[in-house]
């Protein structure tokens, strides 16, 4: 495996209701995971270098992002419909 020596091993914890979401996004990446159940979380720990570290990161805000627009608790509105406020 290439870039060995710069991979560590990191964890995250994740609501359930988007663990699958980021088990796919391991998949699909070839990222080598561990998950176990803490209470209502899953716990992700990720072999990673770097570059899939952020990856990683930047895909689980995505996740969290879509999660709260879609209960409610972010509201997403059109640049034509932020133009109408002013």
């Amino acid at each position: 495996m290439k870039h060995l020596h710069e991979m560590k091993w990191l964890s995250t914890e994740l609501p359930k209701s988007i663990a699958g979401k980021f088990k796919e996004y391991c998949r699909d990446k070839h990222i080598t995971y561990e998950a176990s159940e803490c209470f209502n979380l899953l716990k992700f720990e990720v072999f990673v270098n770097k570059k899939q570290a952020e990856g990683a990161d930047d895909y689980i805000d995505l996740l969290i992002s879509i999660k709260q627009i879609e209960e409610g608790k972010v509201v997403v509105k059109t640049m034509d419909e932020l133009k109408e406020m002013e």
